[in-house]
């Protein structure tokens, strides 16, 4: 049941955050580069803290 429960969750948010990129999208080609490099960035960082992507 947890499991679960945390399943729905990830893609509740997974939903919003995909819901929230296509928003930002639709308004200029400009953001979407910009939240491209906010990936990598973030990447970098997290593997320089050594955490997981999970």
């Amino acid at each position: 049941m947890y499991r679960r429960k945390l399943l729905e969750e990830r893609s509740l948010h997974n939903d919003y955050l995909t819901y929230i990129k296509m928003t930002m999208f639709e308004k200029s080609n400009e953001t979407e580069k910009h939240a491209e490099r906010l990936v990598e960035l973030s990447l970098k960082l997290g593997e320089a803290l050594g955490l997981s992507e999970v």
